[in-house]
């Protein structure tokens, strides 16, 4: 029998950080007997850019479409890490309306108590429907992550920080 599998939708800000291995580890620990399938692992960013350039210039294909058609399908879960002030990136959120679409469960870590609980009906509906009142736009979520710096190479802005940056569209 296929083991049970959960994705770890979280913000690239915490990726390769202290506190990626802590979530990874209370998930693990949450998630018993699951496997946890990170994101941030070289083989999936490998196939990001594979993807991201062979759709350069396709209309509504990206990098994001290898997770989309390869690695989200393979679990039947979601397990999703938001930022401190509790609002949710706009990958993070778009990752776990995958599974909210498909009827399958999505829990959140909650930044403060790092306590993991499935997210609420009036969570699903704001998500599934990319509402400002608990989703950022994409721009919104980039200034979060690499605050004015472009183009996005350099170190992010860490995630402690991250809820306090001003987006100014």
């Amino acid at each position: 029998m296929k083991r049970e599998r959960i994705y770890f939708a979280h913000t690239v800000n915490s990726y390769n950080t202290d506190l990626e291995q802590e979530l990874l580890k209370l998930c693990r620990d949450f998630f018993k007997g699951i496997d946890v399938e990170n994101p941030n692992q070289p083989h999936h960013q490998k196939g990001y850019r594979t993807w991201k350039e062979r759709y350069k210039n396709h209309p509504y294909k990206s990098g994001m479409t290898y997770f989309y058609e390869k690695v989200l399908p393979k679990c039947n879960k979601c397990v999703c890490q938001i930022f401190l002030d509790g609002k949710w990136g706009a990958g993070v959120a778009h990752e776990a309306a995958f599974y909210i679409k498909k009827n399958q469960p999505v829990w959140v870590i909650e930044p403060k108590t790092r306590e993991i609980r499935l997210i609420t009906e009036e969570e699903k509906s704001l998500i599934a429907n990319n509402d400002s009142a608990l989703v950022l736009s994409i721009e919104e979520t980039r200034a979060r992550i690499w605050g004015d710096r472009k183009p996005y190479v350099d170190k992010p802005v860490p995630y402690e920080q991250a809820h306090l940056v001003k987006y100014d569209k």
